[in-house]
């Protein structure tokens, strides 16, 4: 994602470091789209000061569970090649099959149900 898609769909925050943390960057992410909610209601990225790379991302699913990631060491340096991301070899019988991501229908709010049971 690039930075302005991000800055449309989020809002960013810098949260300053407590006094005593000299060692990261903390911010703040809400998303501002209905569709971008459902997934989350809050997050949190920490970048190390240093090298600006990802410390931490802490987020609040919308059902209210809390997922953290940590990353205590990240190598910037590895050597990747394209080919290292290939289609994996899969079990005798088994097919690779690419399948095309369906947009999200927009969310239209709440709504009720009533259900009826036999004999009420």
């Amino acid at each position: 994602m690039k930075a302005a898609d991000a800055k449309a769909r989020y809002q960013l925050t810098y949260v300053p470091a407590p006094a005593t943390d000299k060692w990261y960057h903390y911010v703040r992410i809400i998303p501002k789209s209905a569709a971008d909610r459902a997934d989350f209601t809050e997050a949190r990225l920490v970048l190390s000061a240093s090298t600006f790379l990802p410390r931490q991302l802490w987020f609040q699913a919308a059902q209210r569970n809390e997922v953290t990631w940590d990353f205590p060491k990240v190598d910037n340096g590895a050597q990747l090649r394209a080919t290292d991301f290939g289609q994996p070899a899969l079990p005798p019988g088994w097919q690779f099959m690419l399948v095309p991501v369906r947009p999200r229908p927009a969310w239209s709010g709440p709504t009720t149900m009533t259900i009826g049971l036999p004999g009420c």
